[in-house]
């Protein structure tokens, strides 16, 4: 399952794809609708990823868990489970309930076994994956480089890293976007005739998802380098003695990954080193701890404390 940044710039991104859809009176269930209830038609797939992309770049660092209002809209928790759909979703011709299950008794039974399955088979490999966890993240390494080599770079070479190699991956992407809007326009010339529509969107499917595999793998390239980041982050701050309990294991990575990536923290630390970043958080947050301020269990009041950091850092220098 993607993470809780993930689906709140998925609602922001449907939101303002819903604003660029026109109202249509002639077709039932047209994009709009569909799009309205959280399902993405291929003939728009690529502008909503491309919109998506852009807003989870701006909140991956901000995780904190779903409200109920954003699990429920936009189908977001059937996106984020769709291994508990009993069956296949379809296109209905229902005004009310445009997107629909068609499922057997086969499937519910099928949909169960295998949750439960996959429960003791998590339990199984969880052991050891924690056994390699450790080795396997300093590892890691792709289209950015290596998590364990962050370290030394300064925020704005952080920055500067991601659009660098995003410029490089435009590049290699531009010839397909021409052909996904060349075929667009063929698709409004050709009018009415079926079979030629049918043809041009057959060639925007296929283009779509190549863009959208791409799109994926860059994408995931990216939050696989923050991620490694992050756990590196959490390892000094455990280094140091700060302490967190499991419900909050992120609370020193989220305000480094904010501090370094957005406002205030962004602009003070430009030309610092991210190690340094680190430290200096790190360093503010042991003179809470030693004063009894972190010695708490309510995420309010730690995502409060996230926020004083940043505003008092700014006084530091």
């Amino acid at each position: 399952m993607e993470s809780a940044s993930y689906y709140r710039a998925r609602i922001v991104t449907i939101k303002k794809l819903l604003e660029t859809l026109p109202e249509s009176t002639e077709e039932k269930n047209n994009d709009r609708v569909l799009v309205r209830n959280g399902f993405i038609p291929n003939s728009v797939k690529y502008d909503y990823e491309k919109l998506l992309k852009e807003e989870y770049y701006l909140t991956f660092s901000l995780n904190e868990p779903l409200t109920f209002t954003e699990t429920t809209r936009f189908n977001t928790w059937f996106d984020m489970y769709p291994e508990k759909i009993c069956g296949k979703e379809f296109i209905s011709t229902s005004r009310e309930f445009p997107i629909t299950v068609k499922g057997t008794k086969e499937d519910i039974e099928i949909t169960i076994n295998k949750a439960m399955e996959e429960s003791v088979m998590d339990s199984e490999i969880e052991t050891q994956e924690s056994e390699n966890k450790v080795d396997q993240k300093l590892e890691r390494a792709n289209r950015f480089g290596s998590s364990s080599d962050v370290l030394e770079l300064t925020v704005s070479g952080f920055e500067g890293n991601y659009f660098d190699k995003y410029e490089q991956f435009q590049v290699l992407l531009n010839p397909l976007e021409e052909q996904f809007q060349a075929e667009k326009e063929n698709l409004k010339a050709a009018g009415r005739d079926k079979l030629k529509r049918k043809e041009i969107n057959e060639k925007l499917n296929e283009i779509s998802g190549k863009l959208s595999q791409n799109n994926a793998e860059f994408e995931q390239d990216w939050m696989e380098y923050c991620s490694g980041l992050r756990e590196l982050i959490n390892e000094i701050a455990l280094s140091k003695g700060l302490q967190h309990n499991q419900d909050n294991d992120w609370t020193y990575a989220d305000d480094v990954m904010v501090a370094i990536t957005e406002r205030p923290g962004q602009e003070q630390y430009w030309r610092t080193k991210i190690k340094d970043v680190i430290n200096i958080e790190m360093e503010y947050y042991i003179r809470q701890e030693s004063q009894g301020i972190m010695k708490t269990d309510n995420s309010l009041e730690l995502e409060a404390l996230a926020l004083e950091v940043e505003l008092q850092l700014l006084k530091i220098k």
